[in-house]
């Protein structure tokens, strides 16, 4: 670092020089202003320093100003103005750069009086005034000296080459310091005495190390001990399962405090579990609990305090808000988004309906999911507010603003097949861009529109991520494809039909579902994060209606209904399952063809609503009647019935050889035949009604053989292959409980809901009694 100073003159005394090498005014003088100005360039080290102004007081001007120092803040490169009572300039600079060969200064002072001169050499009678006590007229404060030679010269250059004198301090040290010339002013600046700021920051430094070590030793304890055992439990073996701890009961209500230690628990003498033994209470990690026991906890905070919630199960119970009509919501599917599940491929712009990849992952057609898709939205269409939408462009009242490049072209034309005007687009395959809307559309990405191309044509929908301006192409194309995607371009595939069609499609789907197919990390896209900056239709055709929504789910139950009415097969009434399955060891593998009575059920619920919602279509009321027949064919031949011990009629939904009886399955079947016996006309009331009501029978005859104690079985094959029962998940014991519960609306038998109820106590952790 290098130091540089500029000489000042006083107002009124220019061109006159200062006399002598005073600092400060001696006996009689009165110090109007003093102006101290340092120059500092920095150092390439980057070394650090501050200013420091300490004032000492002159007697003289006592009685007209007040006697306390004065302190300015530390200050980085600049010119800063003594106050009038300022004794010294303290030039505060790190040890690393105390070498005189380093910097050099030069300081005037300017004042209104100019000060008669001081003797070379003044002693200071006592340290304290350096501190700011006041001074008498007699002894002056001429220097600050400190434990360093820290000095500001006179001259521009090196203080190796300044002379020096020596300058007592009291009587005990004396310090080597530079003889000024007449032609500049002494200041004597010295170093803080820095073993004392040392001593200080040691200090500190120690009281936050004891700081931190004793809240390790209290609570890091506890985190080395559950690191140490919750990801994965010791095996070893217990010596003597007879020393295994039990802890004496606490009373409760006592606040005694007896400190812990770290236990091995012996688990059943299989392996050894780190605990806590806390008083007479011994505390295992809740890893352990979850995995052993299969309970589930989370901590959570609210009104200010943070808590551990306990859960027997993570499923939910939905209590009938009345009976049960077929014409209303069905269960509560109003919960379920079957087209995000995972092993949703996508909803395919041909048909409108999911593909799954449940059992396959090329992707295929799979009649109780698509059902369940229609029934998810038919509910939710009775439950949920009235859409948004918005309607860009109908061909006649409204008409959008379209930007038509040179070559292409876009009309309005009176369609005769749909007896409305369109708007008729044309835009050869040698553009660079076709027919274009701009939208800035927020919020709503449910796009619907009626539609006709021709070979080789398509539309593209432009999406924006607000936050991080991504943009993505979702290409609609004429072709078969399912789904296919490369960066932000993604493409499905409309079919090969040259003729009309409504077209309805979830946006934010379509483009979640084109990223995982490029494996991209999973994550939820929110959709207020996104924007529909555009559409673009290249090749030629007609649209009409263009429509963006918040909602469109009677469109979306209807491309259900509609396909099960295009897809069913003529000769058995069924919806063959196009793949192979296999339920469990010792049960023959279902052959692709297979029929499902829950798949058969979930279709004919989707049809009865269908035709009582269109008003009485025949179409759906036919097909839901056909779908009648693999109920009375037995599993062996191709349909769903099975007995059990030959007595009890059951409808499976998986026809396995031998019987597997599907608690689940079986029960939404008996809703399809209430559905359907509910809904159609009388002519085909009484076969619906008689399957049902042998179902419902068979039901309550092996109803209890489900119930474990503690839960439920997802099926009977504990009984038929003699292998362990087949616990059902949380997951479906709740589906089972929902299903009771429905079922007791329809039918009073005492033994549904005391059933039911038994079975919601076991999601709350209780269990059977013993003998």
């Amino acid at each position: 670092m290098s130091v540089a100073g500029a000489e000042q003159k006083p107002r009124g005394e220019r061109g006159k020089g200062l006399k002598g090498p005073a600092v400060l005014p001696s006996r009689g003088g009165r110090i109007q202003q003093v102006t101290t100005t340092v120059r500092i360039a920095p150092d390439p080290r980057g070394a650090a320093w501050s200013l420091l102004l300490l004032g000492i007081q002159n007697e003289a001007a006592a009685g007209s100003e007040a006697n306390n120092s004065s302190s300015l803040s530390t200050r980085q490169l600049g010119h800063h103005k003594v106050p009038p009572r300022s004794a010294a300039l303290i030039l505060l600079l790190p040890p690393a750069i105390y070498r005189h060969d380093r910097f050099s200064a030069r300081v005037s002072v300017q004042s209104h009086t100019p000060p008669p001169p001081l003797p070379p050499r003044q002693t200071l009678s006592s340290r304290r005034r350096i501190r700011g006590a006041p001074f008498p007229p007699d002894d002056v404060a001429k220097f600050l000296a400190f434990r360093t030679p820290c000095i500001v010269g006179t001259a521009l250059r090196p203080m190796s080459q300044l002379d020096t004198e020596t300058l007592a301090i009291g009587h005990k040290k004396k310090l080597k310091i530079p003889a000024f010339n007449h032609e500049a002013i002494e200041v004597f600046p010295m170093m803080i005495r820095t073993r004392y700021l040392k001593v200080s920051l040691m200090i500190i430094c120690i009281s936050g190390f004891l700081t931190v070590f004793y809240v390790w030793t209290r609570c890091g304890e506890v985190g080395s001990a559950r690191h140490r055992h919750m990801p994965e439990w010791d095996t070893k073996k217990t010596p003597n399962i007879q020393d295994s701890y039990v802890g004496d009961p606490i009373e409760r209500g006592a606040n005694d405090l007896q400190g812990y230690e770290e236990i091995d628990c012996h688990i059943n003498g299989e392996f050894t579990v780190g605990c806590r033994k806390e008083g007479g209470e011994v505390y295992l990690p809740f890893s352990f609990l979850h995995k052993y026991f299969e309970v589930y906890g989370k901590l959570a905070t609210y009104d200010g305090y943070e808590r551990f919630e306990w859960s027997h199960s993570y499923s939910k119970v939905y209590y009938p808000k009345g009976k049960y009509d077929p014409r209303g919501v069905f269960m509560y599917f109003e919960n379920y988004n079957v087209e995000v599940r995972e092993r949703v491929k996508c909803v395919t712009a041909i048909e409108g309906v999911p593909v799954s990849t449940q059992w396959e992952v090329q992707g295929y057609y799979y009649p109780t999911q698509i059902a369940q898709f229609g029934l998810s939205h038919y509910s939710k269409n009775l439950t949920e507010p009235e859409p948004r939408s918005k309607v860009f462009e109908d061909g006649d009242k409204e008409l959008a603003s379209w930007e038509v490049p040179v070559g292409a072209s876009l009309s309005r034309v009176l369609d005769a097949g749909v007896g409305s005007y369109v708007a008729q687009f044309n835009s050869p395959d040698s553009l660079p861009s076709g027919v274009f809307l701009k939208v800035d559309h927020v919020l709503d990405f449910i796009l619907s529109l009626n539609l006709k191309l021709s070979g080789n044509s398509s539309f593209t929908v432009v999406l924006q991520n607000r936050e991080k301006r991504e943009v993505f192409h979702l290409h609609y194309i004429f072709s078969d494809l399912l789904i296919s995607a490369q960066d932000q371009h993604i493409y499905h595939g409309i079919g090969l039909s040259s003729g009309w069609r409504r077209i309805t499609r979830d946006l934010i789907v379509d483009l979640q579902k084109g990223l995982v197919y490029q494996n991209k990390p999973k994550r939820k896209l929110s959709r207020s994060k996104f924007k529909v900056m555009g559409l673009i239709f290249r090749g030629s055709g007609s649209l009409d209606n263009l429509t963006l929504s918040s909602s469109e789910h009677l469109a979306q139950f209807y491309d259900a209904a509609r396909w099960f009415v295009r897809h069913q097969d003529p000769s058995t009434g069924g919806w063959p399952n196009p793949v192979k399955r296999r339920v469990a060891p010792g049960m023959a593998d279902l052959e692709p063809g297979w029929y499902s009575a829950m798949g058969q059920g979930h279709a004919i619920s989707v049809l009865a609503r269908a035709y009582h919602h269109s008003g009485g279509d025949p179409q759906y009321l036919r097909a839901a009647v056909a779908a009648l027949r693999p109920f009375r064919v037995t599993s062996a031949e191709g349909g769903v019935l099975s007995s059990f011990l030959g007595k009890f009629p059951w409808y499976e939904e998986y026809p396995t050889i031998p019987a597997s009886f599907v608690l689940n399955g079986f029960i939404y079947s008996l809703l399809g035949l209430y559905d359907l016996k509910t809904i159609s006309s009388p002519d085909y009331v009484k076969e619906a009604a008689d399957l049902f009501d042998q179902g419902m029978s068979s039901l309550k005859r092996l109803l209890l053989l489900y119930d474990t104690g503690s839960g439920t079985s997802y099926d009977l094959r504990h009984f038929t292959l003699g292998s362990p029962p087949n616990l059902a998940r949380w997951d479906y014991h709740a589906t089972h409980v929902n299903q009771l519960l429905l079922l007791a609306t329809i039918d009073r038998d005492p033994l549904l809901t005391s059933t039911a109820e038994r079975w919601i106590g076991y999601m709350n952790g209780k269990r059977a009694a013993h003998n």
